[in-house]
Order: C-alpha cells, then sequence, then structure tokens
C-alpha cells in the first residue's frame, strides 16, 4: 500500500498535501528566482497550472530539484494539490 505523500529526505519546513489529482509532468516545472526567499530557500507549489518553483538563490534552486526529483519518483504523473516551503535553520546545512 502507497502511502498518501512521500517522506522527504531531508525533510522540509513545511509540507502540505491536497486531495485534488493533477496529470503533471515534473520536466515542465516552472522555476522562479525570489530573492526574498533567503539564501538556500525555496517553495515548490503544485495545483491545476503545473508546478511552480520559487528559490532564493542557486543553492535554493538545486535543494528545489532534488526535491522535486523525489516528488517524481513518488507521485509519477499524477500530483495532489502541494506546498513545500524549507530553508536552512541555520547558516550552514549538515547531517549529523
Amino acid at each position: 500500500m502507497k502511502d498518501s505523500h512521500p517522506h522527504l529526505f531531508p525533510r522540509p519546513r513545511r509540507l502540505e498535501v491536497g486531495e485534488v489529482a493533477h496529470r503533471i509532468d515534473a520536466k515542465d516545472a516552472r522555476f522562479e528566482e525570489a530573492m526574498d526567499l533567503g539564501a538556500d530557500a525555496y517553495e515548490i507549489a503544485v495545483g491545476g497550472e503545473g508546478i511552480q518553483i520559487r528559490y532564493g538563490d542557486e543553492a535554493g534552486r538545486r535543494f528545489a530539484e532534488q526535491t522535486l526529483a523525489q516528488l517524481a519518483r513518488f507521485y509519477r504523473d499524477t500530483w495532489p494539490d502541494l506546498f513545500i516551503a524549507d530553508r536552512p535553520d541555520f547558516a550552514v546545512r549538515g547531517y549529523m
């Protein structure tokens, strides 16, 4: 039995998953630089108009792309409404 939402690593600060299903290809994601998000930060919004990704800098874009890849493996071509926001707790990201 498949979980209703992916277990992302690292876990984002905010993850909201809705019920509505959309036929979406992750390759069609739209990227927008958003300096107001800050360093390493990103947001991913999925809805009827596709996937919109906002990122604070190039590192944030890379983190968003990695999260998008995990989501694409989980949802394949049928995605729910989804919102993810992530930013670092500390100036240097790491794993212990």
